[in-house]
């Protein structure tokens, strides 16, 4: 009986641990940082891959980090991460402002 009850306190301690761990990564994903838009339009048609940087881009990297556990930097900077993380959500390593769905998109 008293080892079942510090089998019980073990596993429910390691449990917390775990989801400690879990919103603790989760948190710093979505504090990896925002860019500052400019007040002039968004290019929505423009399609964005691998080496393009821009507003357009920091829209897109927080859209990644909104539905992706792979945090991507938010920086405007399309990258090797964002490429990946993109493909991973759409299965393609390029899209444009208009094929996403955000709360924030001004398209």
């Amino acid at each position: 009986m008293k080892n079942s009850f510090y089998i019980l306190i073990a596993s429910v301690a390691s449990l917390l641990a775990l989801m400690a761990i879990y919103f603790f990564f989760r948190k710093s994903c979505k504090k990896s940082g925002r860019c500052l838009l400019p007040a002039g339009e968004i290019d929505c048609l423009k399609m964005l891959s691998l080496g393009d940087s821009g507003p357009e881009v920091c829209l897109l990297q927080e859209w990644i980090n909104g539905l992706s556990p792979n945090c991507v930097p938010v920086n405007g900077r399309f990258d090797e991460r964002t490429e990946a993380a993109l493909f991973d959500i759409i299965g393609a390593p390029s899209a444009s402002l208009q094929e996403i769905s955000h709360p924030d998109n001004p398209c």
